[in-house]
């Protein structure tokens, strides 16, 4: 919207966000995906959020490292650039157990970013993940333990 953006970025975005996502849908189920949402306008993180509610007893280990970005997104988050509705979605941040250490994390902001079409978060068995060509392995699922917090984030 400030045209900060190169217009490489711009068509790259445009094209992930049309891209259908039933071919992927049906590759997640083929290797048994238990749990599933798109991630739209509440981020990352509040979309992994409701799944870790919903399941009630796991808590995650998400791999900052990992999670993918369309090319120009950390660098204009470098520069201070953010969606209006990334404020209201970093309400979720106290459910993320490391922030003090993730806080100058490049991939921090990503989390929160609030997307129009920005791909699907899965839970699918550890040893079926290799069945998911195009797939992007973020964190691992674990059962919930006494002292366990609602997100961790692992950083090397």
């Amino acid at each position: 919207m400030r045209g900060a953006a190169r217009g490489t970025w711009i068509e790259q975005a445009l094209a992930s966000m049309r891209r259908p996502s039933g071919e992927d849908s049906l590759a997640l189920i083929a290797a048994g995906a238990h749990a599933c949402t798109d991630v739209t306008g509440f981020g990352l993180a509040g979309h992994l959020a409701e799944m870790i509610r919903a399941s009630g007893e796991v808590t995650v280990d998400l791999d900052l490292d990992a999670v993918p970005a369309l090319d120009g997104a950390r660098e204009l988050f470098a520069k201070g650039f953010a969606s209006s509705l990334q404020p209201e979605n970093l309400r979720a941040r106290h459910l993320i157990d490391g922030m003090d250490k993730a806080a100058s994390h490049p991939n921090l902001p990503l989390l929160f970013d609030p997307q129009t079409a920005g791909g699907l978060l899965a839970a699918v068995p550890a040893d079926r993940v290799a069945e998911l060509a195009d797939a992007v392995v973020i964190g691992e699922v674990r059962a919930r333990g006494i002292a366990d917090t609602f997100m961790e984030l692992r950083m090397p």
